[in-house]
């Protein structure tokens, strides 16, 4: 049996290995057969011709018409030879298949295969005659139209993973199981095929939507993959939008838990995965949403969030989610005037005061995206060019000053805040309000509050504050005043941090890196002025019984303590909190608890040191002399912090500026590597410091109680003498701040087994965290960096829009601290609103409202349906237009155009041998009425040589009746000129001549004349005859 093959070089049918030879040597063999039997039947026909009569012309022209047609056959015949042998593309191909048609199969040779598997090869080569023939005699010669071949493909899905739409159209209407025929369709994006089987679905009633939603039927497919998720994984246009029109949907990803598989499960992941991937294809995207941006940020944002839940497939999730997000950007790209990018900017879900895309109205597709980290979609040239225009607003024209004419008007403005936000406050004019509500004046302004709360905390922090003892004076060394002017900023900064969360929501506010600052720099300062109204509080001075103050004899208390034992201390300090009729603050009792303890010591030295001179100790007075727990000295320190983060929110500013903006949003990028680092680097850290805190500690002791024994010796512990001792050697040993006299042990411990462990430990710390983890350190940051660079103008552009929605935003016009103060046209605003809730009823204000949003929602359908039809236009075109995009569907059209050409040509050719056929019988049919022609052409011969000795005959007659007519003639002239002239008459002779004889009264003269001419006529009738 003839093995085909289809192979996509040529997209053509190639015979296999020795079959291929074997049928052209038959091939050939049958020709020359063929012809040497046309040759031998010419011959003998052209034989026959010659004898039987070579002299003639019509015999050589038959002659050379047989020969020409001879030549013609013999030309046509080897022309085929040759084109098979040669191997002609398309001829070879249908050469072949005809000689392989015209092949007649040994009985033996058919028989080793079922009818079912003569029709699977013929579908699966193509060949659509068989197909027919066979599905034709389904009634006489039975057959399984639903078999399957060995990897249990039924025909249906050969004819469909083959491409050939003539087998499937037969196969329809002998209606075959579809089974999963529609998946295998779409997944070979074989687009005619699909259309085919879902116009063949319209037919089965009830079954259709288990034909368009089919399943796999083996386990070549997920059992989740349905044809319109698989249509999504190819992004197929044409194929999404007619299985769209058949109401094929792809399901949720969180439907139907209760029936799919497990959680946690490998089909489940992958099932979830493939329906996100599905979901995530832009043309189904934009043909099934009525908000194709906002759907396509809520589900970017899903994605990574599945990218944490599901991190085995994280890198999946975060390619589609990048996907989705350059998605966007492209439909955005799609807007053509600035009509249409506000229409598409304004729209939200959130209610908009100033109506959808109007110039004043709220951009909420930005801010959607800011929320959704959509960074592609912001730093858009057309979102950018947006956020420009509104945020320098009625200032737009200062953009063409000059540098130096810029930076004067924003330093006009940044100084003059105080004065511009109390004109706003109290003079609510038109002018004053749109110069105001300027989101570029609103920058400045909060700009210029700023660096005036800096100055503030430089010159409290440069303030020298008070060395008095007095107690009054010991609570805080800021400027009581500078102090209100901080609490007033501050109490601005907590308001606008109120009214930012309330407006935006906690989880928004906290994602700004911005408002994270804030929120630090309000939770240090607060603190601070409470534990700094702690302190003031403590040292007032107490009242005793209208005293404001009690006088202490020092001397005669020391005289006192010199004289006086313990016990009588103890009964007069009783005595003294007896009759004291106060009360006294639990702080304050703890200091004298602490006064009576150290006096009481000294007493005790006192009694027992008796020979040792006394001396005189520096005593610590202010300040310095109150608890490391006291409220003043904690306050400075949150103070402290507060104001560091304060100057460090400075460098917010400069991602307005596009030279630094980058830097500083690497700097940004780092701080989240070095968290990285220092969660690997506590454990490097914390075991080494546990290894040399083990070796070491008992060392560390004992050199520790031998300097306590020497009274005039300066005694501090060892630097591994605890855990926590020991981490902080380790941490500044990483910046070389630690000699190597730390790991020595002291002279005269010979344990040198100890030391040398101790040493290499030390070694492998600074080996592995030095060299090792701060290169790894390193190398991450320049990654950071590189990242930052590399999309400089992407993270720029963002960052800068992100640090301008709050200003963008309508309110928050003053700035800290005149923000505490509602300005005249927010009370008449709410009067206003007031009013009219009381003119109007809500029901009619509700109803205006939603006519308004109703035609928003309008127009902004119709200018989405206009940037989806439009960007669909451009994919498309592009992929067309792209020569290198050859697809799968275009290799499946090529190859049923291939098959359609095919059967063509077959039925073509079958069609020619029936003619040749019927040809052979005519030509049969002509050469027996040729030989009846070769017949009567003999006894034509034979008549007309019978005919020639006739005439000849008759010309020998004549001559002798002309003789005889000259003699009687001569005779009965004789005759008359003997007798004279007889009466004429005329008679019949016995050779049945007329003679015409005259009486002798008509003369001789008269007579001969007639009868001679008689007699010439009737000769001449005769001839003729």
């Amino acid at each position: 049996m003839v093995t085909i093959q289809v192979t996509d070089a040529d997209y053509g049918i190639e015979l296999a290995g020795e079959d291929e030879i074997e049928l052209e040597e038959k091939l050939e063999n049958e020709t020359k057969l063929d012809d040497n039997s046309l040759d031998k039947k010419e011959q003998s026909g052209s034989n026959d011709g010659k004898s039987e009569g070579s002299d003639e012309g019509s015999d050589e022209t038959k002659e050379k018409n047989l020969e020409s047609g001879s030549q013609t056959n013999q030309d046509w015949r080897k022309n085929f030879k040759v084109r098979v042998q040669t191997g002609a593309p398309m001829f070879r191909q249908v050469s072949l298949r005809y000689a392989r048609t015209q092949k007649k199969a040994k009985p033996e040779d058919m028989s080793a295969f079922t009818h079912e598997e003569r029709f699977m090869a013929a579908v699966r080569d193509g060949d659509v005659s068989f197909v027919e023939d066979a599905l034709d005699k389904l009634a006489t010669q039975p057959l399984d139209v639903n078999c399957t071949d060995r990897n249990g493909r039924t025909a249906i899905a050969v004819a469909i993973t083959r491409g050939n739409l003539l087998i499937l159209k037969l196969l329809l209407k002998s209606n075959v199981a579809i089974g999963d025929s529609l998946l295998r369709a779409v997944d070979t994006q074989f687009l005619e095929a699909v259309k085919l089987i879902l116009k063949h679905s319209e037919s089965c009633g009830d079954n259709q939507m288990e034909i368009v939603n089919c399943r796999s039927e083996t386990d070549d497919y997920h059992p989740e993959i349905t044809p319109i998720i698989l249509a999504c994984h190819h992004n197929n246009f044409e194929i999404i939008d007619i299985l769209l029109k058949y109401k094929a949907l792809v399901p949720s990803p969180d439907s139907s838990d209760s029936e799919r598989t497990a959680k946690h499960t490998l089909q489940r992941s992958v099932g979830t995965l493939n329906i996100y991937r599905a979901l995530s294809s832009q043309f189904y995207i934009s043909k099934v949403s009525d908000d194709p941006m906002g759907d396509g940020f809520l589900l970017c944002n899903r994605l990574r969030e599945m990218s944490g839940l599901e991190y085995e497939f994280r890198a999946e999730y975060l390619e589609l989610a990048d996907t989705m997000e350059e998605y966007a950007a492209d439909l955005l790209g799609q807007a053509r005037d600035s009509k249409e990018l506000n229409k598409i900017m304004t729209h939200g879900p959130k209610k908009n005061k100033s109506g959808d895309g109007d110039d004043g109205a709220i951009l909420q597709k930005v801010f959607m995206a800011i929320d959704y980290t959509q960074k592609k979609f912001v730093a858009h040239p057309h979102c950018q060019q947006l956020l420009i225009k509104r945020f320098f607003g009625s200032l737009a024209y200062t953009r063409d000053w000059p540098l130096w004419k810029q930076l004067l008007m924003s330093l006009v403005i940044m100084v003059g805040y105080p004065f511009i936000s109390i004109v706003y406050i109290l003079v609510p004019t038109q002018k004053v309000i749109t110069f105001g509500d300027t989101p570029f004046v609103k920058f400045l302004m909060s700009v210029g509050s700023r660096l005036t709360f800096l100055v503030f905390l430089l010159i409290a922090t440069s303030a020298s504050g008070t060395t008095s003892d007095d107690p009054l004076k010991q609570w805080t060394r800021i400027p009581v005043p500078l102090l209100f002017l901080i609490l007033a900023w501050l109490i601005g900064m907590t308001w606008a941090a109120i009214k930012d969360i309330y407006r935006q929501g906690v989880k928004t506010f906290v994602t700004n890196g911005q408002n994270v600052l804030e929120f630090f720099i309000l939770a240090l300062f607060w603190p601070a002025l409470i534990l700094y109204l702690m302190a003031y509080l403590q040292t007032r001075e107490p009242t005793i019984d209208s005293i404001s103050r009690r006088d202490v004899d020092l001397d005669e208390l020391r005289e006192f303590l010199q004289n006086e034992t313990v016990p009588e201390l103890r009964d007069y300090i009783d005595e003294v909190f007896r009759n004291a009729s106060f009360e006294i603050r639990a702080s304050q009792t703890a200091n004298l608890t602490e006064l009576i303890q150290s006096v009481v010591k000294l007493t005790c030295e006192n009694k027992t040191v008796t020979d040792i001179p006394m001396t005189t100790a520096p005593v610590f007075s202010g300040r310095v002399a109150l608890p490391s727990d006291h409220p003043s000295v904690l306050a400075d320190a949150f103070f402290a912090i507060a104001t560091v983060i304060a100057f460090l929110r400075l460098l917010s500013l400069t991602v307005s500026s596009q030279l630094v903006g980058p830097l500083q949003i690497s700097l940004g990028g780092m701080l989240f590597d070095i968290v990285k680092f220092i969660l690997v680097f506590i454990i490097v850290w914390f075991a080494f410091a546990l290894g040399l805190n083990q070796i070491y500690q008992t060392y560390e002791e004992h050199t520790y109680q031998e300097c306590m024994a020497d009274p005039n010796a300066a005694c501090d512990s060892g630097a591994f003498s605890s855990v926590g001792l020991s981490m902080l050697t380790l941490f500044w040993a990483l910046f070389g701040l630690e000699s190597l006299s730390i790991i020595q042990l002291e002279s005269g411990i010979n344990h040198y087994f100890t030391e040398a462990v101790g040493t290499l430990l030390f070694g492998l710390y600074l080996m592995f965290a030095v060299v090792v983890m701060l290169n790894a350190l390193i190398a991450m940051m320049s990654n950071t960096y590189t990242r930052v660079e590399e999309n400089s103008d992407t993270e720029w552009k963002y960052a800068r829009a992100q640090m301008w929605v709050s200003f963008l935003q309508h309110g928050n016009t003053t700035p800290p601290p005149f923000n505490v103060f509602p300005a005249i046209r927010d009370w008449a605003l709410m009067c206003k609103n007031i009013g009219s809730s009381c003119c109007f009823s809500r029901k009619d204000v509700n109803d205006n409202t939603k006519k308004r949003r109703d035609k928003g929602q309008q127009e902004y359908t119709v200018t989405v349906r206009q940037l989806v039809e439009r960007y669909i236009l451009d994919q498309t075109t592009l992929g067309a237009d792209s020569e290198a995009n050859v697809t799968r569907s275009d290799i499946m059209a090529i190859r049923n155009d291939i098959a359609v050409f095919r059967y063509e040509t077959f039925k073509s050719l079958k069609a020619s041998e029936v003619s040749f056929t019927n040809l052979k019988g005519t030509l049969g049919s002509i050469q027996n009425q040729l030989d009846k022609v070769d017949i009567m052409n003999t006894k034509t011969t034979e008549l007309d040589q019978h005919v020639r000795d006739v005439r000849r005959r008759t010309t020998e007659i004549h001559g002798t009746v002309d003789d005889i007519m000259d003699n009687l003639t001569n005779t009965l002239s004789k005759v008359r000129g003997s007798r004279g002239a007889p009466a004429r008459r005329q008679k019949t002779g016995a050779s049945g001549l007329r003679v015409t004889e005259e009486d002798d009264e008509g003369g001789a003269a008269s007579g001969a004349p007639s009868t001679s001419s008689s007699v010439f006529r009737d000769d001449d009738a005769d001839t003729q005859t």
